[in-house]
């Protein structure tokens, strides 16, 4: 190339700026990497695009330039690629070069067609590729014939080239003073197509009734999927009614010939599925062809995002799009026969009967080449309707769209409303030649007007027909006015689950005048209760019969004279907590016209499974970790170590009142070390009554379940019995739980303090007493009791029992150290006829009263649960003096 022309200068200054990054396509790596070292700042940049690339960006514009060539990507930033504009030397940058395709196939250079072809037709139809244009070695670019062969030009090359390939891709391209190139393949839309099938013809499959009683659609479906049934008529000579249609203005026309068909109808559209999933289809050109190529009679659109709800479908993944579909501009037929012959074979018998008929299939294809499976095509049903009437009567409010309501839009060819010009001017009327319109004011609040007008529309079998409608404004003092929202926490007590809402809102929405004249005016109302849409849902769900789900009341009797509104749940309403609610309130006038809507935003909730089990600190200290202390109450005559969760948790019997129902159980998958082995809880435990306020833990194996922590969880809840709560929150009211004895967690030491000794004195006939009063034995609770019996039944003199009802048997004393004493018989208290009473006493028996050190007395005391109070006190034995 032409050093001068191609100088080092203005390649070294080509820079890349942007508010984004410029990118390149992934499968293009190794081309990047191949750019020159030297071109740091250049390679950088260019690496950033390879990242926005692999992001899934691509291109969707390229743009000359008086100095280079602009890039636009996908994601809406753009790329100025300038060369020479601020380079080293200042030098002035070079317009680059685009070189685009047109749409017969000719190369473009900078807005110039040439004579030189990308793609042509052989002999027999079929598309030739034709190489894509090189650079001479003088600079100039050179084309290729459809044999191959070079043709040399004269037209120079710019140093940054951008050059569409035959497959809508673009090859970015810059040189350098000694005429090495980088190239970069720059993906389009088109060229990222992966997948893309056709599901079928879309079609509303669910609808509703509006409040006057009109239907309306609420969810779509996709028809007979590779096979779309259809029905058609064919032009004849045009009617007086068909030839006053065409002299309309701005009407789709209609020509003797001309087939009508509701595959190209009014509004017609047709599902497809492209892939991947983020690609903006909208940037592709689609058609639907023939095994040979050849289009289907009919033209396909724009692609739209389908944002809508399917209800029947063979769809796999997203990135769905409605492709509206139109009737072929221009081109009419014979017969039915012609038109028909677009869609299949015949198999004609000898005598020119048709013995057998085969549908042509179709395929997608994209400008570019992308041509999906052939397995689409189009039957004829003649018993399809081709007609179709309209809803003639319209309640409207003011400043919303109306859109003129067909039975069977699909076969509309085409409709458009007429107003009255003192209409339009009286009400306010919008509308743009087509069904859509919107009535903006009314002439006063007293009289409601009853619009006029009337709909032209032709229909799929030439029909042309002129329908009155009646539209009729609502008499609307303001907008609809939404109150704050309120939440119902619901209670047991059902006439608690209620909301009072303040009417200021509306009021004041309506303005010191409107008001007056609302109170004066207003007579009756409707309300109507609705689900607010959640989850695929496309529309808000009105719940039938709502006076069983709420009652609405009012601070005053009559209407004209209310300021509060209150809401009130039914008792035996079923409205769930995981969804959100809405009160429509329409107010009439004595004529039943409405004069404000109110809509009062709801929801309801529970009470959390942690407030109904309320912890007791005591038990738990805060925490979800408790330790519950056996009682008397639990305490049976088998000894069976029960503790009642009443205990743990403050009013229990709350938590179930209503009818609310609480399971609780031991976590099926704890385990504990029992002997080395793995052993489940559930074994070793079990939950009494688990689900009833007198639920309790029992210890089945009361030596290896004691006091250890027992994973606690509630199996199920539902409050009121008709408000189940969620595993997720099943979970929060987990604890754990160590049931263990009062006694043996309790203390037992000397009276003097634990590291205290007790002296005792040998009495005459030399043993000695460790009495009650020696000794202090409290519960986990700090609570005293007597470790000899204590308790006079009747009149007896010696005590039978003891007060505290933990202890049921005598406790033992064992000397350390027999050598210097031995313990004897344990005695319970006594007392005297007058009631004096001694307390219980262990013998101490000396066997060397002159050795006076104190020696450790091992005491154990068995609880009435068989668990064991160990504990040693230091005894000391003096001889008597």
């Amino acid at each position: 190339m032409n050093k001068k022309f191609l100088s080092a200068i203005l390649f070294g200054a080509l820079m890349v700026t942007s508010t984004g990054t410029f990118v390149s396509c992934k499968d293009y790596d190794d081309d990047i990497d191949r750019i020159d070292n030297t071109l740091n700042d250049l390679k950088s940049k260019l690496d950033a695009l390879q990242t926005k690339v692999d992001a899934g960006k691509y291109v969707t514009n390229v743009a000359t330039t008086a100095d280079g060539i602009t890039i636009t990507l996908s994601d809406g930033t753009s790329y100025p690629i300038t060369n020479g504009k601020d380079g080293d030397k200042g030098e002035a940058g070079v317009a680059g070069d685009k070189v685009e395709i047109s749409e017969d196939g000719f190369f473009i250079i900078n807005g110039k067609t040439t004579e030189w072809k990308a793609v042509a037709k052989d002999a027999a139809g079929q598309t030739i590729k034709i190489k894509a244009p090189t650079v001479a070695a003088d600079g100039t670019w050179v084309f290729y014939d459809e044999k191959g062969e070079p043709q040399s030009t004269t037209i120079k090359v710019a140093p940054v080239t951008a050059v569409q390939n035959e497959d809508k891709t673009w090859t970015l391209t810059v040189w350098d003073a000694d005429g090495k190139s980088q190239t970069i393949k720059l993906p389009t839309a088109a060229s990222m197509i992966t997948e893309a099938e056709v599901l079928g013809y879309l079609y509303t499959s669910t609808g509703a009734y509006t409040a006057d009683g009109y239907w309306y659609p609420i969810a779509e479906g996709v028809s007979n999927y590779n096979v779309i049934p259809y029905n058609f008529s064919i032009v004849g000579n045009l009617t007086d009614a068909q030839t006053k249609w065409n002299k309309e203005t701005g009407v789709k026309k209609l020509v003797k010939g001309q087939a009508l068909s509701t595959i190209a109808s009014y509004r017609s559209n047709l599902m497809v599925r492209i892939a991947p999933a983020a690609l903006d289809a909208s940037e592709l050109s689609l058609s639907l062809v023939n095994s040979k190529l050849a289009n289907a009679p009919i033209v396909l659109g724009t692609p739209e995002t389908y944002t809508g709800l399917l209800t029947r479908a063979a769809v796999s993944g997203n990135g769905l799009w409605v492709v509206p579909v139109s009737a072929e501009e221009g081109k009419t037929y014979k017969d039915e026969a012609a038109y028909l012959a677009q869609f299949q074979i015949n198999d004609m018998n000898s005598d020119g009967t048709v013995n057998n008929t085969n549908l042509i299939a179709f395929a997608l294809q994209e400008e570019g080449g992308f041509t999906t499976s052939f397995d689409l095509s189009f039957e004829r049903n003649t018993n399809l309707s081709l007609t179709t009437g309209l809803q003639d009567y319209y309640n409207v409010e003011l400043n919303e769209e109306t859109s003129v309501r067909f039975y069977t839009p699909a076969n509309v060819y085409d409709a458009h409303i007429h107003f009255s010009d003192a209409d339009v001017i009286r009400w306010g009327i919008v509308y743009n030649g087509g069904i859509d319109f919107t009535v903006a004011k009314l002439a006063d609040q007293i009289t409601v007007p009853s619009i006029s007008a009337t709909v032209h529309y032709v229909t799929m079998d030439g029909q042309v027909h002129e329908t009155p409608i009646t539209i009729k404004p609502s008499k609307v003092n303001a907008n609809m006015t939404e109150l704050a929202k309120n939440t119902i926490s619901v209670k047991a007590d059902n006439s608690k689950n209620n909301f009072t809402a303040d009417l200021t809102p509306m009021f004041n929405n309506l303005g010191t005048t409107a008001t007056t004249l609302w109170r004066a005016d207003v007579k009756t109302q409707s309300i109507e209760l609705y689900k607010v849409k959640s989850g695929d849902e496309m529309y808000d769900t009105e719940i039938a019969n709502y006076t069983t789900q709420v009652a609405v009341s009012y601070d005053k009797a009559a209407l004209g004279e209310i300021n509060k509104i209150k809401v009130a749940l039914a008792a035996s309403n079923t409205l769930s907590r995981f969804e959100n609610y809405y009160l429509i309130v329409n107010y009439f006038d004595n004529s039943g016209e409405v004069l404000s809507t109110l809509k009062v935003p709801f929801n309801i909730t529970i009470p959390t499974l942690t407030s109904l089990l309320n912890k007791e600190k005591v038990v738990f200290g805060g925490t979800a970790n408790g330790t519950g202390v056996m009682n008397e109450n639990d305490l049976n005559s088998n000894g069976d170590a029960i503790y009642s969760l009443k205990y743990a948790f403050n009013k229990l019997s709350d938590a179930f009142a209503g009818n609310t129902q609480i399971t609780f159980g031991i976590d099926a998958n704890q385990t504990i070390k029992v002997d080395g082995n793995d052993v489940k809880m559930r074994t070793l435990a079990t939950v009494n009554a688990p689900s009833t306020k007198d639920a309790s833990i029992q210890l089945t194996d009361k030596k290896n379940a004691y006091n250890k922590a027992i994973n606690m969880v509630v199996t199920s809840a539902s409050y009121l019995g008709k408000y189940a709560y969620t595993a997720d929150e099943l979970k929060t009211a987990a604890f754990t739980m160590k049931v263990v004895s009062p006694i043996e967690q309790g203390t037992l030491e000397a009276a003097a303090g634990a590291d205290a000794i007790i002296n005792v004195v040998a009495t005459e006939d030399g043993t000695a007493k460790v009495s009650e009063s020696d000794l202090v034995a409290k519960t986990y609770a700090g609570v005293a009791y007597k470790v000899f019996k204590d308790k006079f039944n009747g009149a007896e003199l010696t005590a039978s029992a003891w007060t505290t009802p933990y202890i049921k048997a005598d406790a033992s004393f064992e000397s350390t150290n027999t050598n210097v004493f031995t313990m004897g018989s344990v005695n319970a208290a006594t007392r005297t006829d007058k009631g004096v009473v001694t307390p219980g006493y262990v013998v101490v028996k000396p066997m060397n009263v002159a050795y006076e050190d104190a020696v450790p007395v091992k005491i154990t005391v068995v609880d009435a649960w068989g668990y064991k109070k160990e504990a040693t006190i230091k005894v000391k034995v003096s001889p008597k003096k």
